[in-house]
Order: structure tokens, then C-alpha cells, then sequence
């Protein structure tokens, strides 16, 4: 949950709702609201979100699944529960829905950071590739300037000088061009009614370099304390994310989905050492490890992480 640091408080989204709205919703602690129509989920989600009559229609699947992904409870005043896979509680007046969420849940959260081995990082294997192919292609530029007649050495030179140029600026431009290097590992954490996955992408970079990224496919990014100080000011998913990474200075993406419950895989491995850290950020004593899968695609292999919430 995320919102407020006293724990005695709770923060509460009203959409359409009043105060009197969130009445028993949270016994014995003090519950600081604030009114805002939610047209898209906010990172910095609240405890929360409480809908009046007025704008139940407005209650999608899509948004409750983000709201409950996002560790807040949803509230409908005065209509009907919407329709999804969710299970809804009759309250006072209305209904309400919640899920536990387990992992880092907060928008600025160094444990991630902690517990990803981020090792230091050297160029991709792409970058090498290229050069080589231009070291290969110099040495053919080179080998034709030598078979040119010995009369024609003005223009053995002006071949080896263009070759050399053009060489070096190939090197240069690759170099400084983007050169970020992403790994990902997926967490999901299966439940009675709807399983939690994460998605997480972890960048990093040999140097500075900015990305841009679309919010709508990454989710939001998790920060390190101070590292992203000119993105923690935001509290809602721009229309672009920017931002510079390099060795010193990773980023970790979150994509934080709740759906229908899942069966465990029948093969699966034990957790290797290097990630027993990022494992017992999702453990607690209702949350337990199963083990590992390792999932091949088209372009990449995503490691797969399962656990199961008793």
C-alpha cells in the first residue's frame, strides 16, 4: 500500500464519493481523503479508491483490474458490483473489492535495487557484432587499395584515407548510439480467486544513455531513493517516460497485472542462489515459493518465478 507513511493513516481517492463513503471501510484508523476524478490509475496509488453513484458507470474491468494491481481497494457506492473476476463483498450501500498484493508495492522502492544482482556491465553483443563487420570491412577497403597498380598510388591513398574515415565515424557513431542492455523476470504469485504477475525489466547501460519508453507497455517505473529525482515528482502516467541510465544509475520497470487465477506449471526447477533475494521480497507467511521456470521466446528467454498465497 501505498499513499501515507503513518501507518495509523490510510489515504482514500473519492470519485463521486463523499467522506461519509468510507465509513467502516478502514475501523480504528484515520482516513485522510481527497476528491479527483480518476481517468487513469495514479502510481502513487492510494489505500483506496471509493466511487459514488454518480460515476459507477465509470468502473470498468480494465480500471479495477490496475486499481487492485496497484494494491488499492475498490469501492462502489449506490450500483451494482461491475462485472469481471473479481470477488465482490457486499458493504453498506454498495461494494467492495480488494487483493493482497505481495513484492515491492511502493513507486520509490530501493529493495529491488538491493536484491537484482546488477552486475557491472560491458557492450551487447549486437554492438560487437557491428564492430567487427566494420573492422572486416576495412581490411577487404584495404586489401583492394594494395592490389591497385603501383602508377596508380594516388589512388591506393585517397581509397585507404575514405576507407579510414568512413571507418572511424562508423566506430564513433556506434559507440555513442543507444546501447541499452534489458533483463527480464517474471513473478507471479498464484491465489484462490486471481493470480498477481509481474513483469519487471531491469535497464542498464555501459554509459549514460536516455530512453524513452511508452508508460502503457511498461506499467511504472519502481525508483531507487534519490537516483530518479526528476521523475519522482510524478504522481500519474505521463503521455512518455524519459530518462538516462548508465552503469551506476538502472532502472527497474514494473508491469503489475491481477487475473484469473493459474495452475502451477508441472515442471518446475528450485530457485537458484542468485535470485533468493528477489525471492523473499515476495515471501511472508501467506506467500510460499514453488520454483522456477524458464520460459524460451522468439527473441529471449524470460525466467519465470512461482509462488503460491495459502
Amino acid at each position: 500500500m501505498v499513499g501515507n507513511g503513518n501507518s495509523d493513516q490510510r489515504f482514500v481517492i473519492l470519485d463521486g464519493a463523499t467522506p461519509a463513503d468510507t465509513d467502516g471501510l478502514f475501523p480504528g484508523m484515520e482516513v485522510v481523503t481527497t476528491q479527483m476524478s480518476l481517468d487513469r490509475v495514479t502510481w502513487e496509488s492510494p489505500n483506496a479508491v471509493v466511487f459514488g453513484p454518480s460515476r459507477a458507470a465509470a468502473v470498468s474491468p480494465e480500471l479495477v483490474g490496475q486499481l487492485l494491481a496497484n494494491g488499492s481497494a475498490v469501492v462502489v457506492k449506490g450500483q451494482p458490483a461491475p462485472q469481471g473476476p473479481w470477488a465482490w463483498e457486499p458493504i453498506t450501500g454498495g461494494s467492495q473489492v480488494s487483493v493482497p498484493i505481495a513484492g515491492p508495492s511502493r513507486f520509490v522502492s530501493p529493495d529491488i535495487y538491493d536484491a537484482y544482482n546488477l552486475q557491472p556491465v560491458g557492450r551487447t553483443v549486437a554492438l560487437r557484432k557491428q564492430v567487427v563487420l566494420l573492422g572486416c570491412l576495412a581490411t577487404l577497403a584495404i586489401g583492394a587499395a594494395a592490389l591497385l597498380p603501383p602508377k596508380r598510388a594516388q589512388a591506393r591513398w585517397a581509397v585507404l584515407l575514405t576507407t579510414g574515415i568512413a571507418t572511424i565515424g562508423l566506430i564513433v557513431w556506434a559507440w555513442q548510439s543507444e546501447d541499452v542492455i534489458r533483463t527480464r523476470l517474471k513473478i507471479v504469485v498464484i491465489g484462490k480467486d486471481v493470480a498477481q504477475v509481474d513483469a519487471w525489466t531491469f535497464e542498464r547501460s555501459p554509459g549514460p544513455t536516455h530512453v524513452t519508453e511508452d508508460p502503457r507497455d511498461i506499467g511504472y517505473p519502481v525508483l531507487h531513493a534519490t537516483a530518479h529525482e526528476r521523475l519522482a515528482g510524478l504522481d500519474v502516467q505521463p503521455e512518455s517516460l524519459n530518462y538516462i541510465v548508465d552503469r551506476r544509475l538502472p532502472m527497474a520497470l514494473l508491469k503489475r497485472t491481477v487475473e484469473p487465477t493459474v495452475a502451477p506449471p508441472a515442471s518446475i526447477a528450485a530457485v537458484p542462489f542468485e535470485l533468493r533475494r528477489v525471492t523473499g521480497l515476495y515471501q511472508s507467511p501467506q506467500v510460499r515459493v514453488l520454483g522456477v521456470t524458464n520460459d524460451p521466446t522468439a527473441d529471449e528467454s524470460v525466467i519465470t518465478l512461482w509462488f503460491q498465497r495459502d
